[in-house]
């Protein structure tokens, strides 16, 4: 059998990461039947990227701020005297 070999981005490293910890407890709870554990991972990894998607839509990182408008996002940037940057 040939090897397979993955060449993730970050982004994608992080959902599986996320989307590991979300199948593994269903696990530990009983909730994956032997036969079943193609369907729990593939709804792991959805539940995983809704919550990325969630993050990136409400948390600003230094490298998307162009301007001070925030648009009711929060900045993880230093926050400096007068709150988020």
């Amino acid at each position: 059998m040939a090897k397979k070999y993955f060449r993730l981005q970050h982004s994608e490293s992080v959902v599986v990461q996320a989307a590991s910890q979300i199948y593994a407890a269903y696990i530990v709870n009983g909730r994956v039947a032997e036969g079943e554990e193609a369907q729990w991972m593939r709804r792991s990894i959805r539940e995983a990227v809704m919550i990325a998607q969630a993050t990136d839509d409400t948390i600003i990182s230094d490298d998307e701020i162009d301007s001070e408008d925030l648009e009711g996002g929060i900045s993880v940037g230093r926050l400096g005297a007068g709150g988020n940057r």
